[in-house]
């Protein structure tokens, strides 16, 4: 059995997975052969800048506030 790669994500990562599409299908494609782990202040930071992220790209913020809290609780 192989060992698993471990991979820290700071906040742009995290925001990248909730609002992008590439990000997101990386981390799912690598989920079964890698271990992801980010810190609670970057899943604060990310939380803290999703309104305007979603503001500038015009949309609503509230499922990628979900899709955000999916993640965290998934830890």
């Amino acid at each position: 059995m192989t060992e698993q790669k471990r991979l820290v994500l700071d906040a742009n990562i995290l925001l990248r997975a909730v609002f992008g599409i590439r990000v997101r299908s990386l981390l799912e494609a690598y989920e079964e052969s890698a271990l992801f782990f980010a810190p609670d202040v970057c899943f604060a930071d990310a939380r803290k800048y999703i309104p305007s992220v979603a503001a500038q790209r015009g949309i609503d913020a509230a499922p990628s506030r979900a899709e955000q809290n999916k993640a965290t609780a998934a830890e």
